[in-house]
């Protein structure tokens, strides 16, 4: 589910990017990382079907959005956007965005 919602995000970034603010593709930046991340975590868990892990199957991201999870990401998005405070021939500073669930990969 985390996977689904920063996937999300990640759509809505790259929607306000080429629809008219492209310096939020500097948005887009951090949460392809943080979705690769995310990607790696789940390989290293086994299957949740007890046959397929028995195979040495891994779980993996299941990419299912729907509305709710657009609507939350695009929320988030623009929240994110006026914090970064992205301005017209202003260098882009992300330092004050942190991850909004407060979670830490390793």
């Amino acid at each position: 589910m985390g996977f689904n919602s920063r996937y999300a995000a990640l759509l809505t970034c790259l929607d306000r990017a080429f629809n008219g603010k492209p310096r939020v593709m500097a948005l887009a930046v951090p949460t392809m990382l943080e979705l690769r991340d995310r990607a790696e975590q789940l390989h290293h868990n086994p299957h949740p079907d007890p046959a397929l892990a028995a195979l040495g199957i891994f779980a993996g991201p299941t990419f299912e959005l729907g509305r709710p999870q657009f609507d939350v990401a695009a929320q988030a998005v623009d929240a994110d956007i006026a914090l970064a405070g992205f301005e017209t021939g202003e260098p882009v500073d992300l330092s004050a965005l942190t991850p909004a669930t407060g979670e830490t990969f390793a």
